[in-house]
């Protein structure tokens, strides 16, 4: 009997087609002779045709160890040892096999196969690869060795192979199938839906094809579309909780609040003791600004699953939004003991650089992070073979999940508007966001180059910045939301900076300079909390404001005859110790009021209960509910100057105050957070706002409440000012960072290490200009 060792292995299972009668006279011929290698050979090969691979390999074996020389046996025998999950025992027959047949591509196939079920890809793509020089059509090698290139992380390679496969067999289901996967985690939104559509078009039922086309569809952002496939899966399946969890979760993307919260209840209802479904009845309550209710419905969830990292994570990220710092960073602490990945990690991070004043705690935490997640890829790192002409013009990649309608844009869209006419930098965004409006259309604009990386790994987004050519590629997030550090630590390009995202070190060697302004972080006061080198240019960025702001109005104080402060920090930024010196404040000037603006639901109580612990009166006091940017910046006409909070000062709020005429009182600690509001005020020649210690600070508060016409002057005259410094110059922060980048790419062609260094105004008024104005 003549059997094709390749048959099994291709998807093609064995038929049963050695009938009762067949096997009972192969037995019978057994017992005649029972050490009969042929007749164990011949018995076996009907009990694998008839699917029952155990006996049939178990005859087969006996056959081999009459009869040695029975070596073609091992091609009969292999594709049942894979059916059986005897992967290195079948890999072993089919290179016996192969000796005796080298160019059987079945037998290359065969082996192929096992050796991917060992993860041995690189073993695999060989044989699969020696396959198809036997046989150049095989539709099933194709995907064998796309699934080998995908283990060894060649994603780009893989998806080629797919699609070689569909070449051949446009309908093949396993392969559409898997050309979508993996064009889904690259980013390939467009090929995979094409590629989902196509197993749709073949399968319409097919459930995962449905489900996935509509994560890629979300990916997209169509967010409609989205939901009419999981409704469509769900129909398929009617109580499937995966589709009705992504349904709600669409629901609630799409502002639909109310509908999500239905279909999370229902589930909850049906299943009481599934704690994923109290988290998701949480996080929808949350979204409707219902605090109390949604930390009741996390609480159950953690009851349920109390080794749940993402909800220790979401419940630490409600506490921080409601100003409860240290059981924010309980929760963070507790979330990183049970998944301590990067990300969970960063978390943890950012949360204690809103909570410490210790410098030594906030430097070894970052260090820490760096230890244990940078250490184990520095034996990944690869020379990079770009050219080290100081003078050529350099590939600068920008790394952020933020190029949206976000508060960075405000400082960072002037300095691109002007770089993307650089003669000598060619911009690459490396977007890891997954907002995409307005904002991003308008940032796309910039980059001549815009590469979407957020569903690539760590690998994938190495070679494609490799194969880009950067030089020198800009983190923009640092440990906050979305950051892609580990990236950073697999050294993708030669040199690389942290700018504007984080105030403070990332902890990481792979992270060469720390680009900032030199009243941000001034000379030697905070150097010793970074791993990276200092550049400090002459502005750090400018800022940008809302281009519907309000005209700044008169001093409130000369019409109410009594000072008011006010706040428009998130809650995250204030603590018990920030309201105990806020009221210390109040307490010496009397006669004045506090606004607190933008406070999250349940927030406000909370801030409202520290200052009445505090004795002050709640007829001092005034809130401000959240609202538009347009109501935001007009609440301003009610505070007369603003109060800084610590240890993360913040500066967006800072600038938008003073764009509205009101100063902000602050004091700088002993950590680099604690100096961000410093930097524009320090622009305008504001420092006389900048307090040392809280004695420092009420003083300060005291005599400017008592100097209410010098403040008048100085609100009316405050844009003036922004127009005479710096601040209000984009083209100076754009030539400084242009500038900073030529140096430190000077230095690495001349095989010198990161330095700490100084780019100056005048440097940028000596150097040749080397931005181009808009035609």
């Amino acid at each position: 009997m003549q059997h094709d060792p390749g048959r099994a292995v291709k998807g093609q299972p064995m038929r049963a087609n050695a009938p009762d009668a067949e096997l009972a006279q192969l037995r019978r011929a057994l017992k005649l002779a029972p050490r009969s290698a042929k007749a164990h050979a011949e018995l076996g090969l009907a009990l694998q045709r008839a699917g029952q691979f155990a006996p049939a390999v178990a005859s087969q074996r006996r056959a081999l160890e009459l009869d040695p020389g029975m070596v073609r046996l091992h091609g009969i025998m292999a594709p049942a040892l894979h059916a059986l999950a005897e992967y290195p025992a079948a890999a072993d027959s089919y290179r016996k096999a192969i000796a005796l047949q080298p160019d059987n591509a079945a037998l290359h196939y065969g082996l192929g196969e096992a050796l991917r079920a060992l993860a041995d890809y690189p073993a695999a793509e060989s044989s699969y690869r020696r396959a198809l020089q036997l046989r150049p059509h095989d539709q099933y090698a194709y995907t064998g060795l796309a699934g080998a290139l995908h283990g060894l992380g060649d994603l780009d390679g893989a998806a080629a192979a797919y699609s070689q496969a569909l070449a051949i067999a446009p309908d093949h289901v396993d392969a559409l199938l898997n050309l979508g996967n993996t064009s889904l985690r690259q980013g390939q939104f467009t090929i995979a839906a094409d590629a989902y559509n196509g197993v749709l078009k073949v399968r319409p039922d097919h459930y995962d094809a449905r489900i996935n086309l509509g994560v890629t569809l979300a990916s997209l952002d169509q967010h409609e579309a989205a939901l009419a496939c999981y409704r469509q899966a769900l129909a398929g399946r009617p109580n499937d909780q995966v589709a009705q969890r992504h349904i709600s979760s669409t629901l609630a993307r799409l502002g639909k609040h109310a509908e999500a919260l239905a279909f999370r209840e229902a589930l909850r209802d049906a299943a009481p003791d599934n704690g994923l479904f109290h988290f998701d009845v949480g996080q929808s309550l949350h979204q409707m600004g219902q605090p109390a209710l949604a930390m009741a419905s996390l609480a159950r969830a953690l009851a349920l699953r109390p080794d749940d990292a993402a909800i220790h994570t979401y419940v630490a990220w409600i506490h921080m939004e409601g100003g409860e710092r240290d059981l924010s960073l309980a929760s963070y602490r507790r979330a990183l003991q049970l998944d301590p990945r990067p990300v969970t990690f960063s978390n943890t991070l950012f949360a204690l650089s809103h909570c410490t004043n210790d410098p030594h705690e906030l430097l070894a935490e970052h260090l820490r992070f760096g230890d244990l997640f940078e250490r184990p890829l520095l034996a990944l790192r690869r020379p990079h073979p770009n050219v080290a002409d100081p003078a050529r013009r350099i590939n600068i990649g920008f790394v952020s999940a933020d190029l949206y309608n976000h508060a960075v844009v405000t400082f960072v869209e002037p300095i691109l508007e002007l770089l993307t006419h650089s003669t000598e930098l060619s911009l690459f965004a490396y977007n890891n966001g997954k907002v995409d409006d307005e904002v991003t259309a308008r940032l796309r604009g910039y980059f001549p180059h815009w590469r979407s990386i957020s569903a690539l790994d760590d690998e994938a987004a190495e070679r494609m910045i490799r194969a880009d050519g950067i030089d020198i590629l800009i983190d923009m997030s640092g440990h906050s939301g979305a950051n892609r550090l580990p990236l950073f630590a697999r050294k993708p390009a030669p040199l690389q900076i942290s700018w504007l995202g984080y105030a403070g070190t990332t902890g990481l060697q792979a992270m060469d300079y720390y680009f900032t302004d030199g009243f941000h972080l001034p000379e030697g006061r905070y150097d010793d909390q970074f791993t990276e080198k200092i550049v400090r240019l002459p502005l750090g960025a400018p800022f940008m404001p809302a281009p519907n702001a309000p005209e700044i109005s008169e001093l409130p104080a000369l019409r109410n005859g009594y000072m008011t402060f006010g706040t428009f920090n998130r809650a995250n930024k204030l603590s018990r110790e920030v309201i105990a010196l806020w009221a210390k404040l109040l307490h010496a000037v009397p006669d004045a009021r506090l606004l607190l603006g933008g406070l999250h639901p349940g927030a406000d109580t909370l801030v409202l209960g520290w200052l009445r612990d505090q004795g002050i009166d709640a007829t001092r006091l005034q809130l401000q509910p959240r609202g538009t940017v347009g109501e935001y910046l007009a609440a301003h006409d009610q505070v007369d100057i603003c109060l800084g909070a610590f240890p993360y000062t913040g500066t967006t709020t800072v600038c938008h105050a003073l764009w509205m005429g009101v100063p902000t009182l602050t004091n700088t600690g002993p950590t680099n957070p604690s100096h961000a509001a410093v930097c524009h005020m320090a622009h305008l020649g504001l420092t006389s706002f900048v307090a040392d210690n809280d004695d420092h600070f009420v003083d300060l508060g005291v005599f400017l409440s008592q100097n209410v016409d010098e403040l008048a002057q100085l609100r009316a005259t405050m844009r003036q000012r922004f127009g005479q410094s710096v601040s209000g110059h984009p083209i100076i922060a754009a030539s400084g960072l242009e500038r900073g980048l030529r140096l430190i790419w000077e230095r690495w062609c001349a095989g010198l290490p990161p330095e700490s260094m100084r780019v100056r105004l005048s440097d940028l008024m000596t150097s040749e200009p080397a931005l181009e104005p808009e035609a």
